[in-house]
């Protein structure tokens, strides 16, 4: 059994195969090594769904390659340990897809759960975080990231509060929503993540100043004070990302925000079968 502190782990990191990333699995081990910090380093592609209506999302016809290069990579690199993951988009329907093919057909070592997707009322896809009438599709929002964090499939959740993106206040509907996820991660013992992709994002203006469009302090403020388990992972989508943009006197964008709010991170272990998990200090 191992034990890593969250510094030396980035479990969220794409490649140029969800099409709009660069570098290719060698590019971000590569990096890793360039960056010192870095002992346990998770490739977690987008998700691919027959059919490819994700359109930001990893092809299924590359599913395949993805997982082999992969695992080609855990077999020949030694001094970091290489993780099989894949950052799911969830809606219900596709619960029984993830755990057949990830976990089961292709051997995944892990899955994220995220929601970037929602349906409008004639069934269409939107962006959660570009809609401009976003807060009648707040609670579904809710429901779908809680189911899964309460199914048991998922690592940790990824940038859980991606609707602070298009709702610009902290009102009532926006702290009933955070509170619901914080409780369902707290109850199922499964970590949400500061996002270093949203970190690095310019800030847009709200009702009550300028601020990051998600990975916002109010969510994580309220995480911290109800005892919730946080983790955070650069979300690289170029390889010179792989552990975040360094921030004076901190290690990344992350840290810099946990050391200001006084928030503790997970630590990580890989157990004697070989898989990852989030350990409280």
């Amino acid at each position: 059994m191992e034990r890593f502190s969250q510094e030396q782990v980035n479990l969220h990191t794409h490649t140029n195969f969800c099409n709009h990333a660069d570098g290719g699995v060698m590019d971000y081990i590569e990096a890793a090594r360039a960056d010192g910090n870095l002992k346990v380093l998770g490739i977690s592609e987008h998700a691919p769904v027959h059919g490819d209506y994700y359109y930001f999302n990893m092809k299924y016809s590359d599913l395949d390659a993805y997982t082999n290069a992969v695992k080609e990579a855990k077999e020949d690199v030694k001094d970091i340990k290489v993780f099989l993951g894949t950052e799911c988009d969830f809606e219900k329907e596709h619960l029984s897809y993830y755990k057949e093919e990830f976990l089961g057909r292709c051997g995944f070592d892990y899955l994220l759960c995220s929601v970037h997707m929602y349906r409008d009322r004639a069934g269409e896809i939107q962006s959660v975080s570009r809609s401009k009438d976003f807060l009648p599709f707040l609670r579904d929002y809710v429901d779908n990231y809680t189911t899964a964090l309460s199914s048991g499939m998922f690592l940790f959740g990824c940038h859980p509060d991606l609707y602070f993106a298009s709702l610009k206040n902290w009102g009532p509907d926006v702290q009933a929503a955070s509170k619901d996820i914080i409780s369902c991660a707290i109850d199922n013992h499964v970590p949400l993540e500061i996002n270093g992709a949203g970190r690095r994002k310019a800030a847009i203006e709200t009702a009550i100043g300028m601020r990051q469009p998600y990975s916002v302090e109010e969510f994580y403020i309220m995480a911290k004070d109800m005892g919730c388990m946080i983790c955070c992972n650069s979300d690289a989508h170029k390889p010179n990302l792989v552990h975040g943009q360094k921030v004076e006197g901190h290690l990344n964008e992350c840290y810099e925000m946990a050391d200001r709010l006084g928030i503790e991170f997970v630590d990580w272990e890989i157990g004697d079968d070989g898989k990852i998990r989030p350990v409280s200090k």
